[in-house]
């Protein structure tokens, strides 16, 4: 094997060789095997002589990037091999912290999931949290089926009820939109989501929100009034949009009333 290069990082002694290879090395180890660039080195000699140092090193590395925050398995695995220990003695170091249940992604997975879904995310959110943290897949279902039927409701429920309270300003039917697609992006169900907006929404008056449609009629109105369209379609096109988004019927008349007053039609 030959040495592409010797070099620092802080306190460490790393070298690159082969096609991109990069190992945390025990620095009196350059001087032991006569280490240099371009040089010859025996690969495994190197790796059984620098083993005691990568073990040190490793965990130095695991014990203070526990100490921070909680961690996966994976996590950790990657953590060190981000740092350049080899890889026998990453896999020697995880194993030694899960037999003594330093580390622990089960118990890890269950504490994540019971704060993220009591504090109301949705369970689709909580599971791509905890797969980003490097959980495997029967670990999150385990950790996270108690929040299945009841809980999930309750939470979409919460969600849609604090959300309906910063919408106020919107009509019915448009804050009822919003509401599932605000829902949705949360992850929730579509159609929870639906019939829970719909359910907050229904039976109240849009005619309530009269300046809002206005002011929503006038700007469509100018907007359409720059297109090449006769009164007819230009009457058609904004009803049928309006309507759509529970205008009241004289509302749109209003609105259609004001703008012809100021606009002379093509023939």
């Amino acid at each position: 094997m030959i040495v592409n290069a010797i070099r620092k990082r802080k306190n460490d002694t790393l070298l690159e060789f082969g096609e991109g290879s990069v190992l945390l090395i025990d620095p009196s180890l350059v001087e032991k095997l006569s280490l240099e660039p371009d040089g010859e080195f025996d690969l495994a000699l190197l790796l059984s002589l620098n083993e005691p140092y990568s073990r040190k090193r490793a965990a130095a590395y695991a014990l203070d990037y526990l100490e921070r925050s909680a961690r996966s398995t994976r996590q950790l695995t990657d953590h060190l091999f981000s740092k350049n220990i080899q890889a026998s003695v990453i896999s020697e170091t995880v194993d030694k912290l899960v037999a003594k249940n330093i580390l622990n992604d089960r118990d890890l997975a269950e504490r994540l999931a019971g704060d993220m879904i009591g504090s109301g995310r949705s369970l689709r959110r909580t599971r791509e949290k905890l797969r980003r943290r490097g959980l495997d897949g029967d670990t999150i279902a385990e950790s996270t089926s108690f929040a299945e039927g009841a809980i999930e409701e309750g939470n979409l429920k919460g969600f849609i009820r604090s959300k309906n309270e910063s919408l106020r300003r919107y009509p019915p039917l448009i804050r009822k939109e919003k509401l599932i697609r605000s829902a949705v992006s949360a992850g929730f169900s579509s159609s929870a989501a639906a019939r829970e907006a719909d359910g907050i929404t229904r039976g109240e008056d849009p005619s309530e929100y009269g300046d809002y449609y206005r002011a929503l009629g006038e700007k469509r109105l100018r907007e359409l009034e720059k297109k090449d369209l006769s009164r007819r379609e230009l009457t058609g096109r904004f009803t049928s949009e309006m309507l759509a988004k529970g205008c009241p019927r004289r509302i749109i008349d209003e609105c259609l009333q004001k703008a012809q007053n100021g606009r002379k039609d093509p023939e």
